[in-house]
């Protein structure tokens, strides 16, 4: 059962009910069941990319039959939620609307050549928080 034309902010109060009468709810992008889309969801996601996807695997977002780092954008720009709506762009990593230098420069910076996830600044998903791949990404978005 899906409910995508709720918006998300009333979205996650509406699952919550469902499930406390008994009703099995998914809300899209939340692979933990944790009742919100963030960063660990992001992280889980980032572990299975490369896989082929099964018939109703929730994670195959393009429904092309791989994950692929296109589902990854897709979970970031489409299923994060902001301040003023629903779609981060990738590099926003405090999920303020923007990517900044205050915060996500700063954040990526200070994570440099560090294992991590996507609030360390790991942005191609690799693990691995780096100048290369990474910073040109937050640079690429911001605003």
């Amino acid at each position: 059962m899906s409910f995508h034309f709720l918006q998300r902010k009333h979205c996650v109060s509406f699952v919550a009910a469902l499930r406390d009468f008994g009703y099995t709810t998914r809300l899209p992008g939340d692979f933990n069941g944790d009742l919100k889309v963030d960063a660990s969801d992001i992280d889980f996601f980032s572990g299975k990319i490369g896989q082929v996807a099964t018939a109703d695997s929730v994670l195959d977002l393009d429904q092309d039959g791989l994950i692929t780092l296109a589902d990854h954008d897709y979970l970031i720009e489409s299923l994060i939620p902001v301040p003023f709506g629903t779609g981060a762009k990738v590099g926003d990593l405090n999920f303020d609307g923007s990517v900044d230098t205050l915060f996500d420069a700063a954040t990526l910076i200070d994570n440099l050549g560090s294992l991590g996830g996507y609030g360390d600044g790991d942005l191609n998903a690799d693990g691995i928080v780096d100048v290369l791949n990474d910073a040109a990404i937050l640079i690429n978005n911001q605003d």
